[in-house]
């Protein structure tokens, strides 16, 4: 039988938005890779021109889905 996962809290949802801090414009962690929101890892074919703290926060939902 596998582990199962308990679904992310309201409140563990704004400790990871705490901790990682909101970046409206990319910059490159200290990995060299480009970031933005709240530690979304743009992919080469991703551009937001006009970047905002919703779509931050879908993007960093999404990516807690996968």
């Amino acid at each position: 039988m596998s582990p199962t996962i308990p679904p992310l809290s309201l409140h563990g949802l704004e400790f990871i938005k705490r901790m990682q801090g909101l970046a409206l414009a990319p910059y490159r962690d200290e990995s060299g890779l480009r970031v933005i929101g709240y530690g979304h890892v743009l992919n080469d074919y991703e551009s937001f021109p006009h970047f905002t703290r919703e779509i931050a926060e879908t993007l960093l939902i999404v990516d807690l889905l996968q």
